[in-house]
């Protein structure tokens, strides 16, 4: 999690969906930047709004540019799902360790008693009433591409290279059609909410796309019969949360 008073920007780190990267290259440019997940790194937006609200009250929410990264709900618990293998888990919380598991168990055994542990991304993205607060949400795919234009957007005076890769968990396994299933079944708002996003990013030619995503503004609309874009600045949309 991410907070800068001088460049006005929050980052909400949401789970297996590179944070620590995107943290990695934003941090020496944030005034609050919650690296651990014990004391609060993947904290939802609500959470974020009631521990920083003494900030909020002095600069409204809104002057900020907010954002996050959505990932695929399969793929994220997959992710998450692979980190847990790691033999620190068996050494230090064996409980919690999924060496022995397959996805299939992780899914029915594993998030039934862990369940903060893989927080819906639609939860954690919405205020205490439910509603869509964030500027900007950008796939998992996408972020890499984009992030250091989008980042120089953010802080004006610094350069950025190509997002790092931290944290990426490698693995040979493919999630069945039924555990894939069973995720959307689970995550259904998760669902509908990166489809939503990923729709958004691939309905528009990139240049215009680009050049509103690194404004903080809802992405422009086709004029049709024309190769260019003319920008709607009505707020979009997002499926499984309130307008």
């Amino acid at each position: 999690m991410l907070l800068s008073t001088r460049h006005r920007f929050v980052f909400i780190a949401t789970l297996k969906t590179a944070s620590t990267a995107i943290e990695a290259a934003l941090a020496p440019h944030a005034s609050i930047h919650i690296a651990h997940t014990r004391f609060g790194k993947h904290m939802t937006l609500s959470e974020v709004m009631d521990r920083f609200a003494y900030i909020f009250e002095e600069e409204p929410f809104e002057k900020f540019e907010s954002f996050a990264v959505v990932r695929e709900p399969a793929e994220r618990l997959h992710s998450l799902y692979r980190s847990h293998k790691d033999s620190w888990f068996e050494r230090n919380k064996p409980d919690r360790w999924t060496g022995k598991m397959s996805f299939t168990e992780f899914l029915t055994d594993w998030l039934r008693r862990y369940p903060k542990q893989a927080v819906s991304q639609t939860e954690q993205l919405t205020d205490s009433s439910g509603h869509a607060r964030l500027k900007r949400l950008i796939s998992f795919e996408r972020m890499p591409e984009i992030f250091p234009e989008f980042a120089e957007k953010l802080v004006p005076d610094a350069e950025f290279a190509a997002l790092p890769k931290r944290n990426e968990s490698r693995s040979q396994d493919e999630i069945s059609e039924a555990d894939r299933q069973s995720v959307y079944d689970l995550y259904a708002d998760d669902v509908a909410l990166y489809r939503h996003v990923r729709r958004q990013e691939q309905a528009y030619p990139r240049s215009c796309r680009n050049a509103a995503e690194l404004r903080g503004q809802p992405a422009p609309r086709p004029v049709k019969g024309r190769k260019s874009c003319s920008h709607q600045g009505d707020e979009q949309h997002r499926p499984g949360v309130k307008g």
